[in-house]
């Protein structure tokens, strides 16, 4: 990690635990010109790859009260709650994610599979199913597939 990396974190939570100590309102967070948060994504990802579970989550956590409409950082708090087990926060944070673009086959399919390991096969099902309507890559299409065939196999 490099010190623009270190300093673009600090910033961050800086200024959201300012705004929230001071009581304004989340827009005051949004800067006139927003900055760049990439790099920062970047790092919460490649600590997620490398297992790096509770870092990953401060940062996620960080980016996602910084800007909650921003897809991206609710898919990866939701992957930290699924790795942990905690699926229906995770659910939650994939359903808010589906919410905001109702064509990400990802949040479908994750969520497919976190009410599938709570044993909501009903949910599970029509999550796999719908990803199956949407436009998407060929790998999420043959994961809800291998899914939907597991459920058929267990009830039939």
């Amino acid at each position: 990690m490099d010190n623009k990396e270190i300093l673009n974190i600090k910033s961050l939570v800086e200024n959201i635990f300012k705004h929230i100590e001071n009581g304004t309102i989340i827009k005051e967070l949004v800067p006139d010109e927003p900055e760049d948060y990439s790099h920062v994504y970047s790092l919460a990802c490649d600590y997620y790859d490398k297992g790096l579970i509770e870092q990953a989550e401060k940062i996620f956590h960080s980016l996602c009260l910084y800007d909650f409409s921003n897809t991206d950082y609710l898919l990866g708090l939701a992957a930290v709650k699924q790795v942990q087990k905690q699926y229906q926060k995770a659910i939650n944070l994939y359903v808010m994610a589906i919410n905001l673009d109702d064509t990400n086959a990802s949040a479908y399919l994750y969520s497919g599979q976190c009410s599938l390991f709570m044993g909501d096969t009903g949910t599970a099902t029509n999550r796999f199913k719908h990803v199956l309507t949407l436009n998407c890559e060929s790998q999420d299409k043959e994961q809800a597939e291998y899914y939907l065939s597991l459920l058929e196999n267990k009830n039939g």
